[in-house]
């Protein structure tokens, strides 16, 4: 993607941070963008890479070597890139975020109940 385009998207999800409110940001820059930002909670998702390995070689019907090499080269230019960009060393550290999940293991409903449950939000999550 050029710079250009990943900047102007990248400050309209921090305007957005900044002035919405009730508001998701999803994205991989999301906690890094708003880690300025006092009243916005951060929640990073990640799997191990053999995971995510396992499920990109799914969805997209790929062996695993060649997943794990798309996933790899994506990584490192990613990182390359917001380096680059932003001067940001991993957007991935726990520093930016107040809670961190692994999705391994549980479904989307038990990642959002954990969420809403750190946050004090009372929901019935079917």
């Amino acid at each position: 993607m050029p710079e250009n385009i990943h900047q102007e998207f990248d400050a309209k999800q921090k305007n957005l941070a900044e002035n919405a409110q009730l508001t998701i940001l999803e994205g991989r820059l999301s906690g890094w963008i708003s880690n300025s930002i006092t009243d916005i909670f951060r929640v990073w998702c990640y799997a191990p890479e053999n995971i995510r390995v396992k499920r990109y070689a799914t969805r997209e019907r790929l062996s695993r070597s060649q997943a794990l090499k798309k996933i790899q080269t994506r990584d490192q230019g990613d990182l390359l890139n917001f380096q680059q960009l932003y001067n940001v060393v991993d957007y991935r550290e726990d520093r930016y975020y107040h809670l961190v999940l692994d999705t391994t293991s549980e479904s989307p409903q038990e990642l959002a109940r954990k969420i809403c449950s750190s946050i004090g939000i009372l929901v019935e999550i079917k």
